[in-house]
């Protein structure tokens, strides 16, 4: 099946939602291309949730933001194909929120995004098992307590950042394979364990 949203119009999710297709049938979540700064994409909003799976997203100008104290998302399966600036961007919790399940992107395709995952403010996450190619930067991670990069493939011919940037945050880094980046992993300010990538 398809959905298309016309120029400048947003998936808005205020409380709990699940979008799926099927492994033989993917979802498409088509946005037309903005020609204004309206912003398209599914929109997170604080206290909402997502589960999404085996869907297809196209042309958004962010795939999945997911706003300040939003709950939690779940990706899995899922392309996000030419979206302009993220293909997932997760702004995390304000302090003294409680914390929420960890946000979990698994086994999805990014390509041509600037961004391809950016996240910040979070206890924890895991991304595993993704593959970004054509971004400036595949992976930022912010403030992120413990984080867990596990066996992604991210390729760029682009150049022009890290393939996986990250900032005051901890956890682990394994099993990823990374090319054509300013290099492959940058820390700052960050205690990771960085393995056999």
């Amino acid at each position: 099946g398809k959905i298309q949203f016309v120029e400048g119009k947003k998936l808005i999710v205020e409380d709990y939602a699940s979008i799926s297709g099927s492994a033989d049938e993917k979802l498409e979540l088509q946005f037309a291309e903005s020609q204004s700064e309206l912003e398209s994409g599914i929109w997170i909003q604080a206290g909402g949730s997502l589960t999404i799976a085996y869907c297809r997203i196209s042309g958004a100008t962010i795939g999945i933001n997911s706003s300040l104290n939003a709950d939690y998302l779940t990706a899995q399966n899922v392309d996000f194909i030419n979206c302009v600036t993220h293909s997932i961007n997760i702004a995390g919790r304000s302090p003294g929120m409680n914390p929420t399940p960890p946000p979990q992107i698994n086994g999805c395709t990014m390509l041509n995004s600037n961004w391809g995952i950016v996240i910040t403010n979070l206890p924890g996450m895991i991304i595993q098992n993704n593959i970004i190619t054509n971004t400036a930067c595949g992976i930022y991670l912010s403030n992120v307590t413990d984080a867990q990069i596990i066996g992604n493939t991210i390729i760029s011919n682009r150049e022009e950042y890290p393939g996986i940037w990250i900032f005051s945050s901890g956890g682990a880094i394994r099993a990823n394979y990374i090319s054509g980046h300013t290099n492959g992993v940058h820390f700052a300010n960050s205690a990771m364990v960085l393995g056999s990538n």
